[in-house]
Parts: structure tokens; C-alpha cells; sequence
């Protein structure tokens, strides 16, 4: 999906156009099978990208497959339908979103890798689009989909951190660990760095309102914000932006909002 992916393996988007020529012959069926069901990521992107770009002579064939199997157990192979459904809707975030959704309703396990790779890129090419269309998926009764939803957005974030703050408020009751903790890594690795006054200035509104998920998220970005430039990834500058707005709220009239404040003077003081 992205242009900064790998170019799909031309050897073995010819195995998977040999098994659509042949289709519905019970031999080439097995093979596509068994193409579609590899354990490998990549592989599986691959098989979807080929089964997406099968060309018109082979789009009956391609799509019988899809249909057929769209809704099996075997998650290798749900996970190559969701790609050749992605890749089949390439700018289109509307559409790709209701292939995700659509996969996401059959029983069984949910193929989370292929979600997740494609919603970051979405992310990142149209984010205009995915700031209107992602409140849904934030506010779901689902923790994965919320969970899932976050993955990317700290890319938009970096050049429009207002918009991703705003559809961050969308999770200020979040209750499930796990989404806390990557709501916690968004903040802390992504806005928190590069955008410090304005994420700063929305922590403090949570914290202050006594929203009962923020110690936990803001705990969370602090452990993200020490791993950040304990890691070397973090320039002088980020850390000096960050620290300045950090002093700023060290006298805050909210008592977490200082203790917050104070924390991350502690850590990027040291």
C-alpha cells in the first residue's frame, strides 16, 4: 500500500496468476491455498497485492477466491483477503474502512497486522480524511478497534498536532490497559517531543478536570518520554522545548497537573 513498502515479489505474484489462469481447477485452488496461508507477513502482502493486480482477465477468478474465503478461520488466509480488499481500494479510506470493518465481523480471530499496517498507512496519506472518519473507530465498543485505531496517527500528528489532539479527547474515559498504554506512547513519543506547549496544555486540561484515565495515560507518556532520549533518539532541542513547558505547570493550581509537570522535570533534567 505505501511507497515506502518493499515492491511485491514478482515470483511469487506469478505463482498466484498461474493459479487464477488455471481456477477453479482443484489443483490450482490448492495452490492458492497455500499461497494465501504462509505465516509471513510480507508473503501474505504479497499475495494480496497480486490478487488485487490479477489484471481483467483474471479478475472473475480472483474475486470468486476472495468471496470464498473472505470469512475462513485460517487467519493467514483472511489476512491475504484484507490486503487484495485494501489494495483494491488504494485511496480510498472510506472504502478501506469498511473492508476492515467487514473483517473485523466474522468470527474467529480478527487479522490485527493487516489492520493496523493499513491503517497507518492511511494515516499518513490521507489524514484530512481519517481525522473525519476515525471517531467511529474511537468511540467503539470494541478495545481492539480503538486500539487499532491509534496506530499511525502520530504521523499526522507531527505537522497538525491540534486535529490529533482533538480526536485523542475521544478516549479521555478510556478504561482498557491496553489502549492506555498506546494512547500513553502516542502522546509521549509523538506530541509530546515535537509538540510539547499544546500537548502539555491538553494533559493539563484531563488532569485538572479529574479524568480518571489520565494519571494512567500521562504515567505512561512519561515512561515513553524517558525511553525516547534515553534511547539517543531525542535532539537537545526536544528536550529543552519539553522541559520549559514542563516548568511552566510546575505551580499549577490542579495538584496532578504538577505532579506531571514536576515528573518530567525530573527525568529531562537529569
Amino acid at each position: 500500500m505505501g511507497s515506502n513498502s518493499r515492491p511485491p515479489d514478482k515470483q511469487l505474484r506469478a505463482q498466484v496468476h498461474r493459479a487464477l489462469d488455471a481456477w477453479p481447477d482443484p489443483e490450482a485452488r490448492r495452490k492458492l491455498v497455500d499461497l494465501a496461508s504462509a505465516k509471513d507477513l510480507w508473503r501474505l502482502r504479497d499475495v494480496g497485492w497480486a490478487l488485487a493486480r490479477c489484471g481483467t482477465g483474471r479478475r472473475d477468478a480472483s474475486e470468486e477466491f476472495l468471496e470464498r474465503y473472505e470469512d475462513d478461520r485460517r487467519i493467514g488466509l483472511r489476512t491475504s483477503v484484507l490486503y487484495a480488499r485494501l489494495f483494491a481500494h488504494e485511496g480510498e479510506p472510506r472504502a478501506q474502512l469498511t473492508e476492515m470493518r467487514r473483517a473485523a465481523s466474522y468470527p474467529g480471530r480478527v487479522p490485527w497486522p493487516a489492520v493496523m499496517d493499513g491503517l497507518n498507512h492511511m494515516w499518513a496519506v490521507s489524514p484530512r480524511e481519517m481525522f473525519r472518519l476515525m471517531p467511529g473507530w474511537l468511540t467503539h465498543r470494541d478495545p481492539m478497534r480503538r486500539w487499532a485505531s491509534l496506530h499511525g496517527l502520530e504521523i499526522p500528528a507531527r505537522r497538525d498536532p491540534r486535529s490529533a489532539l482533538k480526536v485523542l479527547r475521544l478516549l479521555r474515559g478510556e478504561k482498557h490497559p491496553r489502549v492506555r498504554r498506546l494512547l500513553g506512547h502516542v502522546l509521549g513519543q509523538g506530541l509530546y517531543v515535537r509538540h510539547p506547549e499544546v500537548s502539555l496544555e491538553e494533559m493539563a486540561r484531563w488532569l485538572g478536570d479529574g479524568v480518571r484515565a489520565a494519571p494512567a495515560i500521562t504515567r505512561q507518556a512519561e515512561r515513553q518520554v524517558e525511553l525516547w532520549f534515553d534511547s539517543g533518539q531525542g535532539s537537545e532541542r526536544q528536550r529543552l522545548r519539553l522541559l520549559r513547558a514542563a516548568r511552566k505547570r510546575e505551580e499549577h493550581r490542579s495538584p496532578r497537573v504538577r505532579s506531571h509537570a514536576r515528573r518530567l522535570v525530573r527525568l529531562l533534567d537529569e
